[in-house]
């Protein structure tokens, strides 16, 4: 059975959460999805160190 998960809806925990299972084996991911996966980590992780530089100069 196949699932769709809109990742932009998702919280970084959310994300790492679903890259740990898939990391363990937990349920099966094809390459391209765990490649699109780890964007939306990348890009999520990137966006709130930017977030956290704005804000430490603002202080």
């Amino acid at each position: 059975m196949n699932y769709f998960v809109d990742l932009s809806r998702m919280s970084l925990d959310e994300l790492l959460s679903l890259r740990i299972a898939a990391d363990e084996g937990l349920f099966a991911v094809d390459g391209s999805n765990l490649d699109l996966l780890s964007e939306h980590i990348n890009f999520r992780v990137a966006a709130v160190e930017k977030l956290e530089k704005l804000l430490n100069k603002a202080s």
